[in-house]
């Protein structure tokens, strides 16, 4: 991925996988300082040496945030990196917090930088990705990087293993009715018209006209 123009335009709040506002509260705070700076001091590598004095929560936040901008924008290679030096701060003070959402984030962010550019077994290698983040993610609390994790095993294997992909797709909706999160739920029933299309039109149409269906957006973090 190449490193992002030097724009000096602000970059429109884009929440991550994770909590609603997609931070905590201190951090929803700070936001407004990162997205507030040019493009090219936030993100890609050259916002990496600013964190090195910070206290380790803001670094977190800042990662965070350039990760959403750089997948707002396309840039997956900038988000993937931004997310690796995230999971590289967990040796410093032992915290797993959030590590399944960061690893779903990853895997979101791999699979836009499979689409754009395209390599022989990549499939392959994603689902594998994202069976091991399916297991990271069911062993914690994060509940709702577990339901984008079988929504996107849903995407992988809705073309070449259809019932596999409907089963994972049922799992993210099961998990979304606790959760009550209509674009989760919107983006995994759109998933499964797209699954039932190859064995069942009709039932197809039908869960394609349920209430607040869309299109997937890929270049939006997990909520």
């Amino acid at each position: 991925m190449p490193a992002l123009p030097p724009l000096s335009v602000v970059v429109p709040p884009v929440r991550l996988i994770g909590t609603s506002s997609g931070c905590s509260p201190t951090a929803e705070k700070r936001r407004v300082y990162v997205p507030a700076l040019p493009l090219s001091t936030v993100a890609g590598k050259e916002a990496i040496p600013l964190l090195l004095r910070a206290p380790i929560g803001l670094r977190r936040t800042i990662l965070f945030n350039l990760t959403q901008a750089s997948l707002h924008l396309g840039y997956a290679g900038a988000a993937i990196d931004a997310l690796e030096h995230h999971r590289a701060l967990r040796p410093e003070d032992g915290s797993a917090q959030n590590a399944a959402t960061v690893e779903v984030n990853l895997l979101a962010a791999r699979l836009m930088l499979a689409e754009q550019r395209p390599l022989a077994g990549a499939r392959h290698r994603l689902v594998a990705n994202a069976e091991a983040v399916l297991g990271e993610a069911a062993a914690s609390t994060e509940r709702m990087a577990e339901a984008y994790a079988h929504r996107v095993l849903g995407e992988l294997l809705a073309a070449s293993e259809p019932e596999r992909a409907a089963f994972h797709v049922q799992r993210c909706l099961d998990i979304e009715a606790a959760l009550g999160y209509p674009r989760l739920r919107a983006e995994c029933l759109w998933w499964l018209s797209r699954v039932q299309s190859s064995r069942d039109a009709r039932l197809a149409a039908n869960t394609s006209r349920m209430p607040d269906t869309i299109t997937p957006n890929a270049a939006t973090a997990v909520k």
